[in-house]
C-alpha cells in the first residue's frame, strides 16, 4: 500500500508537486499522466531516492522519512540507474537470489524461467553495462519477478519496451495485482493505461486536477 498526504516537492523554485494526496491499495493498479519531471519525482520520492519539502508518505504503513531504507526494501521502481560494473546479468541475477534468501537450485530455475519469458536468453553472460537499453530493461523486470516487492512503480516504461514487451508486461501487473501488489504506472500517454489501471490520475502543473475510477 502506498500513501501520499499532501506532499510538495520544490526544484529550482519551482513545485514538482504540490499538495499531492494519494493512495494506492493493496491490489490496485493506478495509472499517472503528466508530464515527466513532475510524475518522475513523484515515483522517486515514493521509492525513496528523493526528498520532498512538505508532506507525508507511508509505504506499508512505514513513514519513508522514518525508516527509508525499509521503504526503499519494498519498492522497486523502474527503470532506475542500477550501477554496477564487471558483471554478467548472470552474476547479479544470482546475487539478489542470494540475497533473498533462496538456494542456488531455486535462483537457476527462476532464472530459465524468467530470461526465456522476457527474451533474456542468449544475454545471461553478457556484462550489464554491455547490453542495451532495452534489454535492461526487461532485465530489471526479471529482478522484479525475482525479488517480489509489494509495491511496483513503472516510469514511463512504455518507451523502453517493444510493443510485444508491454503486452507481456500489463499481463504481469494482473497477475501482481491478484497476488495484492500496489502498482503505479506513470506516463505521459494514457493509452499505456488501457487494460489495466483500476484507476487514472490526471496531474497538471504538480497537482492532482481528477481521479477516474476505470469501468471494468
Amino acid at each position: 500500500m502506498i500513501n501520499l498526504n499532501e506532499v510538495t516537492k520544490i526544484y529550482k523554485n519551482k513545485k514538482l508537486l504540490d499538495n499531492v494526496s494519494l493512495t494506492i491499495d493493496d491490489g490496485e493498479v493506478v495509472g499517472v499522466i503528466g508530464k515527466s519531471p513532475e510524475i518522475s519525482s513523484l515515483g522517486k520520492i515514493i521509492a525513496g531516492i528523493m526528498d520532498f519539502d512538505k508532506g507525508t508518505v507511508k509505504v506499508d504503513e512505514i513513514d519513508v522519512n522514518e525508516n527509508r531504507r525499509e521503504v526503499i526494501s519494498r519498492v522497486c521502481l523502474l527503470p532506475r540507474e542500477f550501477r554496477v560494473k564487471g558483471l554478467t546479468l548472470h552474476q547479479i541475477f544470482e546475487r539478489i537470489g542470494r540475497k533473498n534468501s533462496m538456494s542456488k537450485k531455486e535462483i537457476k530455475a527462476k532464472e530459465m524461467d524468467f530470461f526465456e519469458l522476457l527474451e533474456l536468453k542468449g544475454f545471461e553472460d553478457m556484462k550489464y553495462e554491455e547490453v542495451d537499453e532495452k534489454v535492461h530493461t526487461r532485465f530489471l523486470i526479471s529482478l522484479v519477478m525475482l525479488k517480489e516487492p509489494n509495491n511496483v512503480i513503472f516510469d514511463r516504461i512504455e518507451s523502453k519496451l517493444s510493443e510485444e514487451n508491454m503486452i507481456l508486461l500489463k499481463e504481469l501487473i494482473r497477475e501482481w495485482s491478484l497476488d495484492g501488489k500496489s502498482i503505479m504506472l506513470l506516463s505521459n500517454d494514457i493509452k499505456c493505461f488501457k487494460g489495466i489501471a483500476d484507476k487514472i490520475v490526471f496531474m497538471e502543473n504538480g497537482r492532482i486536477l481528477e481521479n477516474l475510477e476505470v469501468l471494468a
